[in-house]
This record gives C-alpha cells, structure tokens and sequence, in this order.
C-alpha cells in the first residue's frame, strides 16, 4: 500500500511512528532524522533531482537574488530545500540572519506566496510550476540548488530489515530490475 506524505521529514515520521515500513525522503531530511534514530537506514539511492527553486514576487521588490534581504521566505521545515536555500543564500553573498524564515508545508507555501503573504517561497515541483504559471509575469525565479542535484533515498529501519530480510531483498531486486531489465540482482544483502 501506498500512503501519501507532503514532505522528506513527514514521510520519515510515518516510517517512525509504524505507519509505514518504508520511506521516501532527500539526504538532508535523513542526515537531520538519522543522527536522533540509529535504527533509520538506507536501502537505495533511487534518483536523483534538480527540482528546488527560489520564486519571488516582482511587485514585492524581488527582480535578483539580491533583493531577498529583508525579506519574508516560506519554505518547508527540515527539508532539501531548507538546505539548498541556505547553499543559494551563500553562494549569493546573503546572511541568514538578513532574511525572515516563514516554515510553512509545501502547498502552505505555495498558497502563502500566491496570498502575498511572503514576498519569497522555495519549494519543488509541482509547486514551483505552478506558482509561475499562476503568478505570470509578477513572478521572477532561479533554481536554488546551482546545477547540484540532491538524492531520493529509499528508507526503511534497521528493526523492519532484520525482520523482513526476503520482502526488503525482493523490494530492492524489483526496483533494479526496473530501471535494467537486462540485469537481474541475485545476491543483495542489506543490513
């Protein structure tokens, strides 16, 4: 069964509470789960993404990256792009402290930027679309991760591999065998 989450951070809180026995979710929402929960593993690197980017709005003053100081910025908590904003504010010579975080989730911050409610938002696809298609030529954008791509990693813990080593080796020959019909995985072992 499939069981739908809104974010990297909401998936892996599912996965914790036994709502689900695997997850979905970028490095940086692992990395920040990982290092309170040593029982959080990797099973697969499943893709990989440019989809993170930094949509203002023009009549809010927002025309170069330079004009987000001052400036209120949705983005979801504990996610990839919280991290890639942080990357874009440095590589564009902006402090943190220069800017005001609004956490909000990814649809929250889509609704909050097209209200006028933050003069920013940084988010991914879909929502990113469609902002710029919504907002048209009052919107102004730029991928915030600078051409580096983040990860998807597949998820589970180390309590439901131990216990489940055939469904977790079979989930893994599946998807590989997806993605290279031609190979066929025969001696996977996780731990």
């Amino acid at each position: 069964r499939l069981k739908g989450y809104t974010s990297g951070p909401t998936d892996i809180a599912g996965m914790q509470k036994g709502e689900a026995d695997m997850a979905l979710a970028a490095e940086f929402p692992f990395v920040g789960k990982a290092a309170a929960d040593q029982n959080l593993r990797i099973l697969a690197s499943i893709a990989e993404s440019n989809t993170i980017s930094v949509v203002g709005l023009k009549d809010h003053g927002i025309n170069n990256p330079s004009d987000l100081q001052g400036k209120k910025i949705a983005l979801p908590k504990g996610t990839q792009a919280e991290f890639e904003f942080g990357s874009f504010l440095t590589a564009n010579g902006i402090s943190l402290d220069k800017v005001t975080i609004v956490y909000l989730s990814p649809v929250d911050s889509f609704s909050a930027l097209e209200k006028g409610e933050v003069d920013v938002m940084v988010n991914w696809e879909p929502f990113v679309k469609n902002a710029i298609e919504k907002l048209g030529k009052n919107s102004t954008a730029w991928s915030a991760q600078n051409n580096q791509p983040y990860y998807w990693l597949l998820l589970s813990t180390k309590d439901f591999v131990e216990i489940n080593p055939e469904i977790t080796e079979r989930f893994i020959s599946t998807l590989s065998q997806a993605e290279n019909p031609s190979q066929n995985p025969s001696n996977l072992k996780y731990s």
